[in-house]
């Protein structure tokens, strides 16, 4: 029950603009299950702990281990290299020709 009453008060967040500014503007914990009441979600501070606890435990350990040991960061370097290194090739087999007619780069050579 509690967590349809939470499904619908992030249905409300997600649609609502103006909800979500006032929510995302609560002081603390309390703060915002005052405006969740007062917009008509009967939702306690045990509620969403819970809730929050089980998005937690939800996170699967390939996840976990991924941001624990730096893999996200890692990752995202390989799309990086992936998509620069034939541009980069290709500027080193031209003999840097290209860069150094460029005012700014040609300084460099």
């Amino acid at each position: 029950m509690a967590n349809e009453k939470l499904q619908t008060l992030f249905g409300k967040l997600k649609d609502d603009p103006g909800f979500r500014e006032e929510f995302k503007g609560a002081a603390d914990l309390d703060a915002a299950l005052a405006i969740a009441k007062k917009a008509g979600f009967d939702i306690s501070k045990a509620d969403l702990l819970k809730y929050q606890a089980q998005q937690t435990l939800d996170l699967s350990d390939e996840y976990l281990e991924m941001v624990a040991g730096g893999a996200m960061v890692a990752k995202i370097v390989d799309k990086i290299e992936d998509r620069l290194m034939p541009v980069a090739d290709k500027v080193i087999d031209s003999g840097f020709n290209g860069l150094k007619k460029m005012p700014f780069v040609g300084e460099w050579f």
